[in-house]
């Protein structure tokens, strides 16, 4: 078998895989029953169709009634999960899937597809179980791709061989530039040669940046002068806070974007820009809205002509509204679709999440752009990137390989994305590639152990910030506060997996009562933790006042005083997945003015990682014990 196939075939059965093992996690949960799930705020019982709305883009939402739930068992459904329904009260037929509108006291809002109301009329009457969902979707157009790529020909082809198959990509070196890139960003000088860079690239660009170094700006920088040059920009990252954030810049800068989604999972600010929205504004929508009513109206008579008895007539007359009202539909969508292709190519910038391309949508409305823009590529799995090469012509990726990547559950897949795409094209250096230095986030002192671990002493801290305190503070920018002999070992609940220690949290009470009043507010501290049981804790002892994480929750933002509690102490050394130093770069470079660290140096000390950050804390920053704050 040619490399180029037997790289796609491993993809593909590295992804069954990892689909699997979610597959296999969901019916573990799943077989603890329904009143477990219930007890857990996983699942509700006994929903009643209250209302329902047509929707543009092939949406349907209904409202449905639900019964109060326990307090003492708080819902851990929320809006942007996808749930699974079930007409009766077991898991016994196909259930139908669904993505949460809205969550409120009484009542719960769904979004489905049209497809699925019209083929489950019980969907428009009760739903007997709503459950909290695996990412199906998601593998799913991930195959997909991977499937296109090996059928891809011409420039798909070739870059997916550049990426997947180990090619060095050349590159001219970039001239100096004679003037500043008129982008209406502040560029300093790497910056403007890294958007002159990628404007350049033939086929495949990586840009390194590291904490706090704008690499969002350069993304927006380099989009904006493709659209000036008349380029089309497909712009993707893993996630929805990714994107949002690189969809805000660009808007900033003048540029003209739709944001792809669906619009629960897109930040309310953005919504004027969602393509639903857009869509929204068109002169021929009310015609189109009309028409879905009509159609609904005539769908929900359908189905009480069809409850009301096995009569002939009553089913013959339930048939021909079923087939009026598809009718009806199918008139709306056509002239929805000829707006919405008027839109997508109108616009010289698309941005959507990696597992929010759709080859159905994308070849349906003919898209295809100039280069797509991959950020935090770093945290994205192979097939994920997969999803965009067959509408690009060149790609450039961007992000942090020393920062956490991909949450992976099965062990062939851990193995197999230990290093994800992005890093091997750095590492390698076989793709062109440039690192961004200057960083304008953290103190000098703060940045310097990062750096010096993971950046090979190359960050550089911009004058604004390198020397950027916290004004009447008793300690300097980074400090370590020491548990070690005061008994506080840390404690696993039974049946938890996750680990917490109260202790640390009079520890951290007394660390705060330090700090200058000024800053105690949720928009200046963050309190982070690698566990979850830990963040649950103080989340109910500190959440009203400050902003409570995981390290990992709080990738991508950062907070004038960052304080992280590292949980583990125990007498065997232990630190689980504090070993991975990525976790901590992660919640090291959070803080602009301060950073503390709460833990038990006898436990984590013997990890050389650790044992380094506690002689910089000795001798940069300053290192107490917990008794010295009693």
């Amino acid at each position: 078998m040619p490399l180029y196939e037997e790289r796609i075939e491993l993809e593909q059965n590295v992804l069954k895989a990892e689909q699997h093992q979610e597959f296999e996690t969901f019916l573990a949960l799943q077989k603890q029953g329904i009143v477990a799930l219930e007890n857990q705020g996983l699942l509700l019982r006994g929903l009643q169709a209250e209302s329902e709305q047509p929707g543009v883009l092939d949406r349907f939402l209904v409202t449905y009634t639900r019964p109060p739930v326990d307090e003492s068992h708080p819902l851990r459904l929320w809006a942007g999960d996808p749930v699974l329904l079930y007409p009766g009260h077991q898991f016994d037929i196909a259930p139908v899937y669904a993505v949460i509108e809205r969550v409120q006291k009484h009542q719960l809002t769904l979004v489905f597809d049209k497809e699925s109301i019209e083929q489950h009329d019980w969907l428009s009457v009760s739903v007997g179980l709503c459950l909290l969902a695996p990412q199906d979707v998601s593998y799913k157009r991930m195959n997909q791709a991977l499937s296109l790529l090996l059928q891809a020909k011409g420039t798909t082809r070739h870059l997916a061989e550049l990426l997947l198959c180990g090619k060095t990509i050349t590159q001219k070196p970039v001239p100096p530039l004679k003037e500043p890139l008129a982008c209406g960003l502040p560029l300093n000088n790497v910056q403007q040669q890294a958007v002159a860079a990628m404007l350049m690239a033939p086929s495949v660009y990586a840009l390194h940046g590291p904490p706090g170094t704008g690499k969002t700006t350069v993304l927006a920088a380099f989009v904006s002068q493709t659209v000036a040059q008349g380029g089309r920009v497909l712009v993707s990252a893993p996630t929805h806070e990714a994107v949002d954030q690189l969809c805000r810049q660009l808007l900033s800068v003048g540029v003209n974007c739709v944001r792809l989604g669906h619009p629960v999972r897109i930040h309310d600010d953005l919504w004027p820009h969602t393509l639903e929205s857009k869509l929204k504004k068109e002169p021929h929508i009310q015609v189109i809205v009309n028409l879905l009513e009509e159609a609904s109206a005539l769908f929900r008579l359908a189905v009480h002509k069809k409850r009301q008895g096995r009569a002939l007539d009553a089913q013959a007359q339930a048939s021909e509204l079923f087939r009026q009202a598809k009718a009806l539909r199918a008139e709306a969508r056509a002239l929805e679709k000829e707006i919405l292709k008027n839109l997508l190519h109108k616009s010289p910038v698309l941005c959507t999440t990696l597992t929010g391309i759709k080859h159905d949508f994308f070849s349906a409305y003919d898209l295809s752009f100039d280069v797509g823009v991959v950020d935090e590529a770093a945290q994205a799995i192979t097939p994920a990137i997969a999803m965009v090469l067959p509408y690009v012509s060149r790609l450039v990726l961007a992000g942090d390989h020393c920062q956490l990547g991909a949450v992976l559950l099965s062990c062939m897949a851990q193995e197999h994305w230990r290093a994800s795409l992005f890093e091997s094209c750095v590492q390698s250096a076989r793709v062109p590639h440039l690192m961004l230095q200057t960083q304008y986030r953290m103190h000098a002192d703060i940045m310097a152990f990062p750096s010096s671990q993971l950046y090979q002493n190359r960050l550089l801290a911009d004058e604004q910030v390198k020397a950027r305190g916290l004004e009447g503070s008793p300690w300097p920018a980074v400090v370590f506060v020491d548990t070690a002999g005061c008994g506080f070992e840390e404690i696993r609940a039974p049946k938890d997996t996750s680990l917490s220690n109260p202790f640390e949290l009079d520890v951290l009470m007394r660390v705060l009562e330090q700090l200058p009043e000024h800053y105690l507010n949720k928009e200046q501290v963050g309190l982070i933790s690698p566990y979850q049981a830990q963040v649950q804790l103080m989340q109910s002892r500190f959440g009203a006042r400050y902003e409570v994480q995981s390290i990992d929750g709080f990738q991508g933002r950062e907070k004038d005083i960052i304080v992280v509690s590292l949980v583990r102490s125990n007498d065997t050394c232990d630190i689980g997945f504090l070993s991975d130093v990525k976790r901590m770069n992660v919640a090291m470079t959070r803080a602009k003015r301060a950073l503390i660290v709460i833990g038990d140096s006898s436990t984590i000390g013997h990890h050389p990682f650790y044992r380094d950050f506690l002689e910089y804390a000795s001798k940069q920053g300053e290192h107490l014990t917990a008794w010295a704050l009693t």
